[in-house]
């Protein structure tokens, strides 16, 4: 309802400050109940809390230290007032179900995300609101963002001070509140990306154990007031050693808190560790798979069989993001491996990208792709089908003959009542199309058009095709 902020000073200047002292604020709203919030360091003496209290009214807080004698922060006490028109609240919590998204009031939600990931910090305010408009009309619902910038880059470079290892730079971080809150503005969810893991000199792995935890936990206070998902780290390593230090990492940083859903990206192909998907704090799984194959498909769903989502964040796409194949790796991801509507991410080439002389100007000629417009097309397709209920259907992946090679993939309700199908160019119509119980309807993914498919037509596709098809005859829709 509204975001509130506020700030203290502490008696003396702490040298480390993220080890040093550690300040929670306790929040109590006008009926009772409690919120409490870690505040973060904003630099110097200065420390903050930022909150988005949902009651209008009268609220109390009050601030303890872990160093009891600091009279600037320990037991420091106030009291803000939320007027009952402030709006609704800031960002949209989510809440993870058996296999798919939901709001706080149990609306299903698809995860139609796109990887911005360093675009929060290389872009410039006036890019980020244009590209943040142009996603959100549309159609996705989720934003994916590094908030600290991978090794090498100049951002990496202004993100961590001079203090002890892991120290941020609140004027860096600063700056990238006005982001962070640009995207809930829009409408969208931020899904935060902690710690980058690609390379061996990123954050993520250059750091030791203790000083990954504290700059995550760090971030984690920052920023939880906007309703973020979270991703502890992306593109680690999740094999071997690598799976036992994320999840020692893991548990350090989000054990006792209740800041929103978390998970981990691991490495291009790589699935997470059977142990690590079964932690506390991960409560969906993400991957980055190349979904063009109903074998790696099948493998994916055995290792990752379980109550949690899934969700394919393809973050590193094989082809650019005009290629048509990205169009058949959306829909494949979302019926062949996520379904239940959890989550898919448009596998576009990052927005922006440094180069040796700076920030491409390029970086929006992949706002109108081939990929973006399929998005569209996904959003107005969920709308009107229950996708969050769709399943995968096993016995749906079909190696055809035809050339070119592809797989039907095929999801549906658990009581077969709808099922929905990508026929690939060359693939015939599946057989069950012929009985009479079912009525249908074709999608072109690429333009979005509908058309109702003739009778008992098996003749080859020529192009990608959806076809969405229920028990019975009676169902109104606009096409």
């Amino acid at each position: 309802m509204a975001l509130v902020e506020r700030q203290w000073e502490s008696e003396r200047e702490y040298a480390d400050p993220l080890r040093d002292v550690h300040v929670e604020v306790a929040f109590t709203s006008p009926t009772g109940t409690r919120m409490e919030l870690p505040a973060f360091w904003k630099g110097g003496r200065l420390w903050g809390v930022r909150a988005d209290l949902d009651a209008p009214g009268r609220w109390l807080y009050r601030v303890t230290a872990s160093v009891r004698g600091d009279r600037g922060l320990h037991e420091r006490r106030g009291q803000c007032n939320v007027e009952a028109s402030a709006g609704p609240p800031l960002g949209r919590g989510l809440v993870p179900c058996r296999g798919h998204f939901a709001l706080a009031d149990g609306t299903p939600w698809a995860w139609l995300g796109d990887g911005a990931w360093d675009g929060l910090s290389a872009s410039t305010d006036e890019d980020w609101a244009r590209y943040l408009a142009v996603r959100r009309q549309q159609g996705f619902t989720a934003v994916q963002a590094l908030l600290l910038p991978r090794h090498g880059s100049r951002a990496a470079r202004w993100a961590l001070g001079q203090g002890g290892p892991g120290t941020p730079n609140p004027e860096f971080f600063a700056r990238l509140d006005r982001r962070v809150e640009q995207v809930v503005r829009h409408g969208l969810v931020p899904v935060l990306g902690l710690l980058p893991a690609s390379s061996l000199e990123d954050a993520g792995n250059a750091l030791d154990e203790a000083s990954a935890v504290l700059l995550a936990r760090y971030l984690l206070a920052r920023y939880a007031a906007f309703h973020p998902v979270w991703l502890l780290a992306v593109g680690a390593e999740l094999s071997g050693a690598g799976a036992d230090r994320w999840r020692r990492v893991g548990h350090g940083v989000f054990a006792g808190q209740d800041l929103g859903p978390a998970s981990i990206l691991p490495r291009p192909g790589q699935l997470p560790d059977g142990r690590l998907l079964e932690a506390d704090w991960l409560s969906f799984a993400a991957v980055d798979l190349d979904v063009g194959r109903a074998a790696e498909l099948g493998r994916a769903r055995r290792a990752l069989c379980g109550p949690k989502p899934i969700v394919n964040l393809q973050s590193s796409p094989a082809t650019p993001c005009a290629d048509g194949s990205v169009t058949r790796r959306l829909w494949s991801s979302l019926l062949g491996l996520s379904a239940a509507g959890a989550g898919l991410t448009h596998p576009a080439v990052a927005a922006w990208r440094e180069n040796g002389e700076g920030q491409e100007a390029t970086w929006y000629h992949g706002l109108e792709s081939a990929g973006s417009r399929t998005v569209s097309h996904l959003a107005n397709w969920w709308a009107r089908c229950p996708g969050y209920r769709l399943q995968p259907w096993e016995r749906g992946a079909q190696p055809q003959s035809a050339s070119p090679p592809g797989d039907i993939l095929l999801a549906q309700t658990p009581d077969g009542a709808q099922r929905v199908a990508l026929v690939p160019a060359g693939a015939p119509v599946p057989s069950w199309m012929d009985s009479p119980e079912y009525t249908g309807l074709w999608l072109d993914p690429a333009s979005g058009a509908w058309w109702r498919p003739p009778a008992r037509s098996r003749d080859p596709a020529t192009r990608d095709r959806v076809l969405w098809s229920w028990l019975g005859r009676s169902r109104a829709l606009v096409l």
